[in-house]
């Protein structure tokens, strides 16, 4: 059985008082925030500041790559694992920052 959107405000209003509804939305915002810091996101959207490496994904494959975009020729770069970078041969889907855990 699901439960409704409006089960779910209704139990909100009763369960919470104003400072607890306050803080539980604050956490909420901050939570959506830093998962939105992690998704992929498509090249269509938008593309990566120059120069800043991040994973890249293709809709074709299921690897994804160690790459940065170069927008002064359009090209995106991807690390071949002898300590450089190539450049890709096809565009990728999509993008997202690598981010290192706390205190790396």
């Amino acid at each position: 059985m699901a439960i409704t959107e409006e089960q779910v405000n209704k139990a909100f209003e009763e369960r919470f008082d104003g400072v607890e509804k306050f803080l539980l939305v604050q956490k909420i915002l901050e939570t959506e925030a830093e998962l939105d810091k992690h998704r992929w996101i498509p090249v269509s959207e938008r593309l990566p500041k120059d120069d800043h490496q991040v994973w890249i994904l293709y809709d074709i494959s299921e690897y994804t790559y160690n790459a940065y975009y170069d927008s002064v020729y359009n090209n995106w770069h991807i690390f071949d694992y002898s300590g450089g970078y190539k450049k890709a041969e096809d565009k990728p889907t999509h993008w997202k920052p690598i981010i290192l855990p706390k205190g790396a």
